[in-house]
């Protein structure tokens, strides 16, 4: 595991809109960012369900491209 965290991203890499606005909604909404590279996204752009937004709050998240397979590993 890494012992750093990646700088977030201002923006969301789905919409491009920012916390004070998520352009798909048109309001405002804190962002989860990838832990390794930065990307960051809105919860609603990446279709996390409320469950997910929770457990993600309790470890250090991963975008999709930087997600390695625990089996694999």
């Amino acid at each position: 595991m890494k012992d750093f965290v990646a700088t977030p991203n201002p923006y969301c890499d789905f919409c491009l809109g920012d916390s004070q606005h998520n352009k798909k909604t048109g309001v405002a909404e804190l962002m989860v960012s990838c832990s390794d590279c930065g990307r960051s996204g809105h919860p609603t752009c990446l279709q996390f369900t409320a469950k997910m937004m929770e457990a993600v709050k309790n470890y250090r998240w991963q975008c999709i491209e930087c997600k390695c397979c625990t089996l694999c590993v």
